[in-house]
């Protein structure tokens, strides 16, 4: 590994929702670090440079907890005091290395994503919940229409790092995506040679479109929008992935076919006190999106107005394509 640059500081406060960025951290005068110096720490990437070609690495934090965290790049944040940057022709992957599979987890947002991302963990399967450097790249690539050679290295070379310490895992690691993802979601696949495995999570518009309102004032134009999105980004994974399709309301249900099917899908096995236990708690306890935290019930008016415009605009075709016909019904 070659010489980076170390930059002593952390992430700007007031950031929330943001996607990561290099502007984030509040102090951008960096001083050389020897390899023998950067090999001290647990680096793990905190963001993507595209236009250096280089990765801002955040270090010294516990990779196991960040993991663990409901959200990974905000927990990164908060914790983080130096970040390493290393240009991506000085980074050396071991090529004889055979890195665990990677598994996407995809979705709108707002339909159960990090419960679900915790019920995997109680399956034994690490899962990371929201590395943001994703984002960046299919808001990146989103731009651009596609994404180029050297900007896909940069992000399968993020990747590796993110995962290594889990480098003797039997099972894929999982990779909850933001809502961001559903922009560019087949640039983001990892190369992996056959056709990979990814996870969608879908719920229906109109608990779905409440919820979004309630966490973060979106206008129903907005999500109506967002939606769109998600469902063409699941018929593009369904047509070149193999893809289980996930339904919140099954999860909220009493019956547990679908952690069954999930299971099977990731090559695991479960017990059934362990997925309870995390279908009983908030999933998000402890963050701003916690369900105390979240604005109260939407006026009769305006749930009514949202009910009625799905009726009217609900993409009845795309729908039945990707298998979710009944999210259309009257």
């Amino acid at each position: 590994m070659a010489v980076g640059i170390l930059y002593q500081g952390s992430a700007r406060p007031g950031l929330g929702w943001r996607t990561v960025s290099r502007f984030d951290i509040a102090h951008l005068s960096g001083e050389k670090i020897a390899p023998a110096a950067i090999a001290q720490f647990h680096l793990i990437p905190y963001c993507l440079d595209f236009s250096s070609r280089s990765i801002l690495f955040s270090a010294g934090v516990d990779p196991l907890k960040a993991m663990a965290a409901e959200f990974h790049y905000a927990y990164l944040r908060s914790r983080t005091r130096c970040f390493v940057e290393l240009c991506a022709s000085s980074i050396r992957v071991p090529q004889h290395v055979d890195f665990p599979h990677s598994t996407l987890l995809f979705s709108p947002g707002r339909c159960g994503s990090t419960l679900l991302a915790k019920v995997i963990r109680a399956m034994g399967i690490a899962s990371f919940s929201e590395p943001d450097f994703y984002s960046q790249a299919a808001i990146n690539a989103s731009r651009a229409d596609s994404m180029k050679s050297e900007d896909r290295h940069l992000l399968e070379i993020a990747r590796k790092f993110l995962i290594s310490p889990w480098i003797r895992s039997p099972h894929p690691i999982i990779l909850k995506m933001r809502s961001h993802a559903n922009r560019a979601p087949l640039a983001l696949l990892p190369d992996q040679g056959d056709p990979p495995k990814v996870l969608f999570l879908m719920r229906r518009f109109e608990p779905w479109c409440e919820s979004r309102m309630r966490a973060f004032s979106s206008t129903l134009q907005d999500n109506i929008g967002l939606y769109h999105i998600a469902l063409n980004a699941l018929l593009q994974l369904q047509k070149n992935t193999r893809c289980l399709l996930l339904d919140y309301d099954d999860m909220n249900g009493k019956s547990l076919d679908w952690a069954n099917r999930l299971a099977s899908f990731l090559g695991c096995s479960f017990y059934k006190s362990a997925v309870e236990d995390v279908l009983r708690q908030d999933s998000q306890a402890g963050t701003p999106l916690s369900k105390d935290r979240l604005a109260g019930d939407l006026p009769t008016e305006l749930r009514e107005e949202i009910v009625r415009v799905w009726r009217q605009r609900a993409p009845r075709n795309l729908l039945s394509e990707v298998g979710l016909a009944h999210y259309g019904s009257v």
